[in-house]
């Protein structure tokens, strides 16, 4: 791989944990996004079609276009999954975990789909891939927080949008293939938020959740009730109470912001302003240009891997930043790995 297209790749890195940054510490990740991609789509559109019309009206096949809309339904999965993710887990934990698991899966795609052939040096790096996201996940798992799950299905949806922007950003312009997968990933993000809005389904799975962690808690009271019981020769009638954290906010069903009095409604935090949408939105879309460039020219078993150096900048940031010190020294031993691992791959 040439140097210009490592510095691309490795600029767009720090692009995209800028905008992870942004995105996490927003009241409300998820409509976040949403107001990110609308507001960055209305920047950049009138550029998209200046410069289509600058290069002679430069088509996209219609194969491209029909994979700017898979990839658009993939970039739905992610933007629902990295959100839930981000509220129910750290961004030292959360960014690793997923970019771990999509640089070894963008590996076995190239591998078992592409027909792309790494060497030694380069599964020498997926180990150190596999390895750095058991060390960065392995602080998390001591909790119920199911942050680490909806990680690593983070990380499955960045496989699958990378696979078919492999494809699809060869099938004309890149930025021109960008731009309609981009408006595609918007407009469903948009529908899926106001379906939410009417069916309540991410309220549903909230209560569900707060409901099996109560369950539990009472048992693990119980449990913890009965050792002083044989001890004192007795047999309480009623459970000791416990002092049992059981998961985070979000998975036990406890709102984030104030409710009405007498409702059960789990309502989102106000998402951050326009201004700072737009920020993120700019850098959300202007990294993956940047990636589908690279895609364009490069093996998708080299550029994805590379992607992850980042994983070092965003768990610094989680702990430095933002007071995330929970096995701290493992977590940014886990990033290095992930890093390195990333760099290997790309070098094979």
């Amino acid at each position: 791989m040439s140097p210009a297209i490592v510095a691309i790749v490795l600029f767009a890195a720090v692009m995209n944990v800028s905008w992870h940054v942004i995105v996490k510490t927003s009241g409300d990740p998820l409509r976040m996004t949403a107001r990110s991609m609308g507001g960055a789509i209305a920047v950049m559109t009138p550029f998209v079609l200046a410069a289509w019309w600058a290069t002679g009206m430069a088509p996209l096949s219609a194969t491209g276009w029909a994979l700017a809309v898979v990839s658009g339904v993939w970039e739905l999965a992610y933007f629902v999954s990295v959100s839930a993710a981000y509220r129910r887990g750290d961004l030292s934990t959360v960014y690793p975990i997923a970019r771990g698991t999509a640089a070894t899966g963008a590996v076995v795609v190239g591998i078992a789909i592409l027909g792309e052939r790494p060497d030694a040096l380069a599964l020498v790096g997926t180990f150190l891939l596999l390895a750095g996201g058991w060390f960065v996940r392995r602080p998390a798992m001591g909790t119920r927080s199911s942050a680490v799950a909806w990680a690593l299905l983070t990380g499955l949806t960045i496989v699958g949008y990378s696979a078919v922007d492999r494809v699809g950003a060869r099938e004309g312009p890149p930025w021109l293939y960008g731009w309609a997968l981009f408006v595609v990933g918007a407009l469903l993000l948009w529908t899926w938020i106001a379906i939410d809005a009417r069916l309540g389904v991410s309220t549903w799975l909230v209560r569900t959740a707060g409901a099996r962690d109560g369950r539990l808690a009472r048992l693990v009271a119980r449990l913890a009730a009965r050792p002083e019981a044989a001890r004192a020769g007795t047999h309480p009638r009623k459970p000791v109470a416990a002092d049992v954290t059981v998961g985070d906010p979000v998975e036990a069903g406890i709102p984030t912001t104030s409710a009405p009095a007498g409702s059960d409604a789990v309502r989102p935090a106000e998402a951050a302003p326009w201004g700072r949408a737009i920020v993120a939105g700019l850098l959300i879309n202007g990294a993956y240009l940047l990636v589908l460039y690279a895609y364009s020219v490069a093996p998708l078993a080299i550029v994805s891997p590379l992607r992850e150096s980042a994983v070092v900048l965003a768990t610094a940031w989680g702990i430095l930043g933002l007071g995330e010190r929970e096995g701290a020294a493992q977590r940014i031993g886990g990033a290095v790995l992930i890093a390195l691992g990333g760099i290997l791959v790309a070098l094979g």
